[in-house]
């Protein structure tokens, strides 16, 4: 999963986060800042949310407003405040408090957020008050990934009203019982995910890469295990000990970076485990790169099995049925031709073959006859 696709899923998640707890009737009817929404969203769904996060990240206000403006259907009806006219009950405003940091006072638009039944109107307000003073008092969030604290003062600027005194800061409290949630919302349960992992049906992608870290473990803890995870399993005993070799490796490989999707993933991308899993296992074995790993992968999920390394004839009949009959019943002969060509492999011709085979081959084979000898067989 690349980058890009990543940062998607991330905003994907927090806004159907979001709308779950706007369902939640206890929440609705009540404008909040984009921070107290931000940290509602984070007491219910911390375990959903964050592994989705890198380390450097954390669910704010301001990541809040980016995912709720990815999403075109709540976007489209967070200005509707008419009766009849939100589809989803989710509206929006901006107000403008001075915040003191560093004791230095500026100004900053706040968004605000309030959630209704779909197609009700915004609660009317009472003679003389404002949206804005409907606002429960401001709290800064405690966070599990780095501590953020904002003084505000006592002054605020509304966008209809200037000289309204602002809500008093205070700590916030951690909500004790938190939501259930659909599994819609679970990062791993989208079809991406299930097209890159294959789980079978009713299996969850993380059980789907447990049973193939399984399988591949177990192909490596015996002597002909490898014979497990290829197409066919070799029953002629075709592989060389190089084809051995690479199955081994291939396995290895593929369950360092399985190992890491299963802790790291979706934080971290399939090709990210895959270059994680290519540094890893390259100082102790032949190294590949992540590109390679990820063809594995393709390859090996659809079966469980990678293709064998001879073909699919292979799997069928023994490679010494390709040979002459010369050579398939006489193996000292067929030892002969092989180290033959090997020694003059850069000087190696069709007729040098040839010729080898008629002067020295043959007369090892077959008797000569009364009427030819030694010096006019050929």
């Amino acid at each position: 999963m690349s980058a890009q696709v990543q940062e998607k899923s991330k905003f994907q998640v927090v806004s159907a986060c979001f709308l779950k707890l706007a369902g939640s009737k206890s929440y609705q009817k009540q404008w909040r800042t984009n921070e107290q929404w931000a940290s509602l969203v984070w007491a219910h769904y911390q375990d959903i949310i964050s592994p989705i996060l890198r380390e450097s990240e954390e669910l704010d206000g301001k990541m809040l407003d980016v995912c709720l403006k990815k999403d075109k259907v709540i976007k489209n009806n967070l200005q509707n405040y008419k009766e009849g006219t939100n589809a989803i009950g989710i509206m929006s405003r901006d107000y403008k408090p001075v915040i003191r940091l560093n004791g230095k006072e500026t100004r900053q638009i706040v968004k605000c957020y309030i959630t209704l039944p779909p197609s009700v109107g915004e609660p009317p307000l009472a003679p003389g008050q404002s949206w804005w003073q409907t606002l429960p008092p401001s709290r800064t969030r405690e966070s599990s990934r780095h501590k953020r604290i904002r003084q505000s003062s006592t002054k605020e600027f509304p966008d209809d009203e200037m000289d309204k005194n602002m809500p008093e800061t205070v700590q916030s409290r951690t909500e004790e019982n938190a939501m259930e949630i659909d599994l819609t919302t679970d990062p791993w349960c989208n079809k991406r995910v299930y097209k890159l992992f294959l789980p079978s049906e009713n299996e969850h992608p993380k059980d789907a890469i447990a049973r193939r870290i399984d399988i591949l473990m177990d192909a490596r803890t015996e002597p002909d295990g490898y014979k497990s995870v290829i197409e066919g399993g070799d029953e002629h005993n075709n592989c060389t000990k190089k084809d051995i070799i690479k199955i081994n490796d291939k396995c290895i490989y593929l369950i360092s970076a399985l190992t890491m999707a299963l802790n790291y993933f979706p934080s971290k991308t399939w090709r990210e485990c895959c270059d994680e899993s290519s540094k890893i296992c390259s100082i102790i074995t032949t190294p590949y790169c992540g590109r390679t790993i990820e063809d594995w992968w393709a390859l090996f999920r659809v079966k469980n099995a990678f293709p064998h390394p001879c073909g699919m004839e292979a799997t069928m009949k023994p490679a010494s049925s390709k040979l002459p009959p010369i050579l398939r019943d006489n193996e000292d002969l067929r030892k002969k031709i092989v180290r033959y060509c090997t020694q003059n492999v850069m000087d190696l011709k069709m007729h040098n073959a040839r010729e080898y085979i008629i002067i020295t081959l043959l007369p090892a084979v077959l008797e000569l006859t009364i009427d030819c000898d030694a010096d006019n067989h050929q």
